[in-house]
């Protein structure tokens, strides 16, 4: 669905667990790759997890957009439940990628993370977590949120607390050259950003670079459920070179400098500066054939002419007459 050329691929392990609660989906076709990270034991965080695997392609593949996808998923988790499938209280993470006229958006829920590599690290998705809380408040620095007792602490997830669920979104111009890496929190706990630069920066193939940071998480005694999916943008108008002026970034790792830095905000919230892909229409999901203006501009609020105002203030003021002098 994108006439640039991406190619991704993914690796799970359970890590010191006896069950996987991670999944993923890689689609290069559909330009889509999901990685989800299941809540609530055995039984229950896989099948929520499994859920948005499920639901999240069936509904871009149906052109709705991502963060509504995402609800739709946070609905079928909560239908699950009621349904006796799975356990109360189960639910998932959810950091999603979707590629598309030499576009990319990327939408999640909870403390599942996206990079983009270029030469430097840079996270995409801003935690929905307490540690990110504090660090974004500047209670506290981003080596004491690395061991913080209340790290895994998150605050929201597909399929639990309130019915409508608030997505973050990001996205921009794809540069050929670069490297998108989504993650579940039982890579990035363990395997730090040098690390994981020297992965995405020394090996070509996006299997082997999956294989191998899962590796790392397994040799750093990670206890977690671990999942890695890397995409290559083989293929873009633009270059590694350009700057990409859309995405806004959250966290900053130059590997040469081995500086860290953290770019303080409230949280990555769609601006103006963003870019939202439009959703697939079903005439163009038939032919395969996208329109050519392939973004949607945040909506405006609607304005009402000055003149239309002027007769509706006079009518309610009329009828406020009315009533108190009837």
């Amino acid at each position: 669905m994108s006439t640039s050329v991406v190619s991704g691929c993914g690796a799970t392990h359970c890590g010191k667990r006896s069950h996987n609660e991670d999944a993923f989906f890689v689609d290069d076709e559909l330009g889509l790759y999901v990685v989800a990270d299941g809540v609530g034991g055995q039984d229950a965080g896989e099948i929520a997890s499994n859920i948005v695997c499920q639901v999240l392609p069936e509904r871009i593949r149906a052109g709705v957009a991502m963060a509504d996808a995402a609800q739709e998923a946070h609905f079928a988790i909560a239908n699950a439940i009621s349904k006796g499938e799975g356990k109360p209280g189960m639910a998932s993470t959810v950091v999603a990628l979707l590629v598309r006229n030499d576009l990319y958006e990327v939408a999640w829920l909870g403390d599942s993370r996206v990079y983009v590599w270029d030469g430097h690290l840079k996270l995409l998705s801003r935690d929905h977590s307490m540690v990110e809380t504090l660090l974004a408040s500047g209670e506290i620095d981003l080596d004491q949120a690395q061991n913080h007792p209340k790290k895994n602490i998150i605050l929201a997830a597909l399929g639990g607390g309130d019915a409508n669920i608030n997505v973050g979104q990001n996205g921009g111009v794809l540069r050929s050259g670069t490297r998108f890496l989504l993650c579940s929190d039982g890579l990035t706990d363990i395997v730090g950003p040098k690390r994981i630069s020297e992965v995405l920066n020394s090996i070509d193939d996006t299997c082997e670079a999956c294989e191998t940071l899962v590796a790392h998480a397994l040799e750093g005694q990670g206890r977690d459920n671990i999942t890695a999916i890397v995409v290559d943008v083989v293929d873009a108008p633009v270059t590694s070179d350009e700057p990409d002026e859309h995405a806004q970034v959250v966290h900053t790792y130059d590997p040469e400098k081995n500086v860290y830095t953290y770019h303080r905000e409230d949280r990555v919230l769609v601006s103006s500066k963003v870019r939202r892909l439009a959703p697939i229409s079903q005439e163009q999901e038939l032919s395969g054939k996208l329109t050519e203006r392939a973004l949607v501009e945040p909506s405006k609020p609607a304005q009402v002419p000055w003149g239309k105002s002027i007769v509706l203030a006079c009518i309610a003021l009329a009828m406020l007459l009315f009533i108190t002098l009837g």
